[in-house]
């Protein structure tokens, strides 16, 4: 999981859009809430071992590379808002939640959008 720091750099009063790191992107909407939603090795989904990561000889980037060329039928997402802290939803035990598809991503998604 990638540090919040990484998701805030442009998050605050602006919409913007970020791949992080070839394994993902983040979304961040006007209100200044955005969504993370990863879906590479070592995150919470059907790639969280693509390629034998993390115990693979092969470059770190190209490892992350193949997994977002390649996709996933899930991904992890986080939910951060506007301070540029996790949030955590009603019914989440952690701050990410995983193996989620995309129809529930786009849930989340619009959750974050109409956030005040």
């Amino acid at each position: 999981m990638l540090g919040l720091d990484e998701f805030t750099m442009d998050a605050v009063g602006r919409s913007n859009l970020a791949i992080s790191m070839g394994k993902g992107f983040r979304i961040t909407f006007a209100n200044g809430w955005a969504v993370s939603v990863q879906f590479g090795p070592g995150n919470y989904c059907n790639n969280k071992y693509v390629l034998g990561w993390p115990d693979t000889k092969r470059d770190t980037m190209d490892v992350f590379r193949h997994a977002g060329e390649n996709g996933s039928p899930n991904a992890e997402i986080a939910i951060i808002g506007p301070g540029g802290g996790f949030h955590r939803p009603r019914g989440w035990t952690d701050d990410v939640l995983g193996y989620v598809a995309p129809d529930e991503i786009l849930k989340w998604m619009r959750y974050a959008a109409r956030q005040k």
